[in-house]
C-alpha cells in the first residue's frame, strides 16, 4: 500500500506542477511584454512632437488587449486547477476501491462461498442465447439459457454444475452464445465482478488492476462491492 501511495502521490503532484508550471509561464510572458510595452509608451510619449501630438487610440486598443490575455490566462489557469483538483478526487475515489470488488467489463470471474455474480446485455433481441460457465480447466461445469430480450440482466449462480454436485470456489469464465433469427451471432457485452488489487494514475487517466493482472479504466465500473472471499458465508 506504500508503494501504491507514492505512486499515486507522485503522478498527483507531477501533474498538479505542470500545469502550474505551465500557467505561470504564461502569466510571466504576459507580464514582462506588458511591462516592456508600457516603458516603450513613455519613452515614445516622452520624446514625441508637443505640436504634433501622437494619436493614443492604438496605444488605448493595445493596452485593452493586454488586459484581455492576462483575463484568459487568469481563466485558464484556474480552470487547469480545478481539473487537477477533480483529477486528484477521482484518484483517492479509486484507491477507496483497493481490496474490494468491483463490477467491471470482463468475462472472467470468481466463485466466493458457493455465489456467482455476473450482468451481460444484448444489444437486440436473439432467437437463441445460451450461457456456459467454464472452469480453470476449460471444461463446461454449468449451461443456463438466456433472456432472448434486448436488454441487461443479473445472473447469480449457486455454483452447483450440471449434474447437481457443488463445485469449488475458484476461477471461471463466463460465455454467452446469442444468436438472431437469421443465424448470425449477437453481441453480448458481459461484466463481472473482480477484486482490485491496485491503482494506476497516467496524468488524468486512472485504472484499476483486478487481481489477476488485467487493467481496467476506472470510468467502466458499474458497482462495487464487500469482497466476497473475505465476507462470511450465509
Amino acid at each position: 500500500m506504500g508503494a501504491f501511495g507514492a505512486l499515486t502521490d507522485g503522478a498527483s503532484g507531477v501533474t498538479s506542477k505542470a500545469i502550474e508550471s505551465a500557467s505561470q509561464k504564461a502569466q510571466g510572458a504576459a507580464n514582462l511584454n506588458f511591462d516592456t510595452f508600457i516603458k516603450l509608451l513613455t519613452t515614445q510619449l516622452q520624446n514625441q512632437d508637443p505640436l504634433k501630438p501622437m494619436d493614443g487610440t492604438a496605444f488605448t486598443e493595445q493596452i485593452a488587449t493586454f488586459s484581455a490575455l492576462e483575463q484568459q490566462i487568469a481563466t485558464n489557469s484556474n480552470l487547469e486547477k480545478l481539473v487537477a483538483s477533480d483529477t486528484f478526487g477521482a484518484q483517492t475515489l479509486a484507491v477507496s476501491y483497493i481490496g474490494k470488488e468491483a463490477l467491471v467489463p470482463g468475462a472472467k470471474t470468481s466463485l466466493s462461498n458457493g455465489k456467482l455474480d455476473f450482468t451481460y446485455s444484448l444489444d437486440k433481441r436473439a432467437l437463441s442465447n445460451e450461457i456456459k460457465i467454464v472452469d480453470s480447466k476449460g471444461s463446461i461445469v454449468k449451461t443456463i439459457d438466456g433472456d432472448l430480450s434486448k436488454g441487461s440482466y443479473e445472473i447469480t449462480w449457486d455454483g452447483k454444475s450440471d449434474t447437481g454436485e457443488q463445485l469449488d470456489d475458484g476461477e471461471y469464465t463466463i460465455f454467452i452464445e446469442a444468436a438472431g433469427a437469421d443465424g448470425n451471432a449477437i453481441q453480448a457485452d458481459i461484466f463481472s465482478f473482480s477484486e482490485i488489487y491496485a491503482v494506476e494514475a497516467e496524468g488524468e487517466n486512472i485504472n484499476l488492476i483486478t487481481k489477476d493482472g488485467t487493467n481496467v479504466d476506472f470510468k467502466s465500473v458499474r458497482q462495487v462491492r464487500a469482497n466476497q472471499s473475505t465476507a462470511k458465508a450465509i
